[in-house]
């Protein structure tokens, strides 16, 4: 069985409590026009991307209340990229902290704790 989501509702996302009035046959059998990913909540058609939800949807996330990651060890010095991870290892007893975008390697034979301190303090 074939229906449109917007047909139903007049526009998407819908409040949950109003989309949950959905006939459960109609939403888990039938198939929507409107394309195969739609949240289940509330409708909408990008589910992937939180602010495309219904604001009292589970999956809407309000960026001011839940900031976006912020990686402790700072801006790769080559790239600017915040894509920097440490690995060590204590049979070596080396560490070392690089950039997965642009291949940045900075490390010694030193612990986790101690290269961190270190790669910080280049920064200032």
């Amino acid at each position: 069985m074939e229906y449109s989501l917007i047909e139903i509702f007049g526009k998407l996302p819908v409040e949950p409590k109003v989309f949950a009035t959905l006939d459960p046959k109609i939403k888990w059998l039938g198939k929507a026009v409107e394309g195969e990913s739609w949240c289940v909540s509330c409708g909408t058609l990008d589910p992937q991307t939180p602010r495309s939800h219904h604001p009292e949807c589970c999956s809407y996330m309000d960026a001011d209340e839940f900031p976006e990651y912020k990686n402790p060890l700072g801006d790769c010095p080559e790239c600017k990229s915040d894509y920097l991870s440490i690995d060590s290892s204590r049979e070596m007893q080396c560490s070392v902290i690089s950039c997965g975008d642009c291949g940045y390697q900075y490390g010694g034979e030193v612990d986790e704790e101690t290269l961190t301190e270190q790669f910080l303090a280049l920064g200032r």
